[in-house]
């Protein structure tokens, strides 16, 4: 009988499953740096500056390695080029740059967003590697540091670009970004209040909605809890990386700033009612922000029903309110009896729908509700129960589904967790540990054809369909390029060792 466990055991135990299922560590200073290079084993490390931030773009593709290559001797990381005084010469480099040290020596680089080549670069690594810890290959070619580092053309101010000048260019560059935030809204999400469906006017209200010039180019209903409706108006920030003790000293500095800052302002606020009273009156006309909270109670009472509105020309929300009408219902009925206000507006909600004036909102809606539609042409990942799988891509393949690859495999929970896509079905969290078919497929009227084949799963838009494909069939859209046959999971496998 084994003695139990101390609590050190249980809790180094703890930690190193914790490691195991983080996808990249976090290399901030020079002693991370140094721990990180004491781990045996391939490292691959995502070298980034503050103000540009990791390589975004690869997180589908380290998944993948990690769920195909998981090795206790590989370990993936990001290391801020900022405080590692060896990654000095690395800073100030706008392409991502991904460094490859065998047991803290420097193997090599690539330069770029380069998914399969990284993946390509980290088996042989790997494989080598293994190969040297356990004394059965030869010594790491190993290079200097510097040596990695990419020479980039060094861009010299004109000489001739005087100071006016200069600030005239900027100014212009500045003002090409605004023009660029300030470009006009074509769609936008817009929310039907509860009390108009529960009154039957939907119908009359939606024609005259068309009526007023816009296109419904969507609709959709749901009935979100209060938690989700108010994480879809007020999305959590971004986790910030603050030094020990220094953020919570600059929190309480501001903090304080600002109570002084409210203090003084108070002072002053009596005096300036009625000149605040009249701004607000002149701003009366003037586009302002909503009042979020306010928003989330009134649509907290009842299904929602969303409108995709779609206008040719102008901005959709200019276009919206100027139709809606003033926010008060019998100036409305009074000024302007054929707005929407004054024909559905109610004492209790004068406004009977709402559509948002943020555009970061409205983009974050269209994505929540409205996503694009697949291009018929890309490869969508479908999970099917496990059948007989001959029957089954003979019957796709008669409907008119062009089946690209295709494999069976147990569906793993680690692999259903790694996209929010996938993460998302309920379904597939039920048939985690089973065994299924998955299918790369491609063509028109996909989803009416592998309805009656009781899917798990179907990519529903062409972002999700490449990290998921990518997923299941690991390096499947670069080895498609120039193939017109469908092939089989170890087909593409065999084509890759032959490579």
């Amino acid at each position: 009988m084994k003695p139990p466990r101390t609590a050190a055991q249980l809790e180094q135990m703890a930690r190193k499953k914790a490691e195991a299922q983080q996808l990249q560590i976090l290399i901030s200073n020079d002693q991370d740096w140094e721990n990180a290079c004491k781990r045996t084993g391939l490292l691959v490390v995502d070298v980034y500056q503050e103000w540009a931030g990791p390589c975004s773009s690869m997180t589908g593709h380290l998944r993948r390695i990690k769920l195909e290559l998981g090795d206790e001797f590989l370990t993936l990381a990001m290391a801020k080029a900022d405080n590692i005084s060896v990654l000095e010469k690395f800073r100030g480099k706008a392409e991502p740059t991904w460094l490859f040290l065998g047991c803290g020596k420097p193997l090599a680089v690539i330069h770029g967003a380069d998914g399969p080549n990284l993946l390509a670069t980290i088996r042989v690594l790997l494989k080598k590697e293994i190969s040297i810890i356990k004394g059965q290959g030869e010594d790491r070619d190993v290079v200097l540091l510097e040596s990695l580092v990419k020479p980039e053309e060094i861009l010299e101010p004109d000489e001739d670009l005087d100071d006016v000048e200069g600030e005239m260019q900027n100014l212009e560059d500045s003002e090409e970004g605004s023009e660029a935030e300030d470009e006009p809204l074509l769609q936008a999400v817009l929310f039907i209040l509860p009390h108009i469906i529960s009154q039957e006017k939907t119908e009359t209200f939606l024609s005259n909605v068309v009526a007023a010039g816009f296109e419904i180019a969507g609709h959709v209903q749901e009935e979100p809890t209060r938690e989700q409706l108010h994480d879809l108006l007020f999305p959590p920030p971004p986790p910030v990386e603050e030094a020990d003790g220094e953020g919570k000293e600059e929190g309480e500095e501001g903090a304080e700033e600002d109570e002084n800052k409210e203090g003084g302002e108070e002072a002053e606020e009596g005096g300036d009612e009625e000149d605040n009273e009249g701004e607000e009156q002149e701003k009366e006309g003037d586009v302002v922000e909503d009042d979020l909270e306010e928003w989330e109670e009134k649509l907290s009472h009842g299904p929602l029903y969303m409108l995709y509105l779609k206008v040719e020309e102008g901005d959709v929300v200019a276009a919206w309110y100027q139709v809606l009408g003033p926010p008060d219902l019998e100036k409305a009925r009074q000024e302007e009896p054929d707005s929407l206000v004054a024909q559905f507006g109610e004492e209790e909600f004068v406004v009977p729908a709402w559509l948002p004036r943020s555009r970061e909102l409205q983009l974050r809606l269209a994505a929540r509700f409205f996503p694009p539609p697949p291009d018929a042409t890309v490869p969508r990942l479908l999970l099917l129960p496990d059948a007989d799988h001959q029957e089954v891509l003979e019957r796709m393949g008669v409907g008119g589904v062009q089946v690209l690859a295709h494999t069976q495999l147990t569906l793993q929970q680690e692999a259903i967790q790694s996209l929010p896509s996938l993460s998302a079905s309920q379904q597939l969290a039920s048939a985690a540990g089973s065994s299924v078919l998955a299918v790369v497929v491609a063509g028109e009227g996909m989803e009416e054809c592998v309805q009656e084949f009781g899917p798990l799963h179907l990519s529903v838009d062409t972002a999700s369909a490449n990290a998921e494909v990518e997923l299941f069939f690991p390096d499947f859209l670069a080895s498609q390029e120039n193939q017109d046959e469908p092939q089989t999971q170890m087909q593409i496998e065999q084509s890759k060792e032959g490579k």
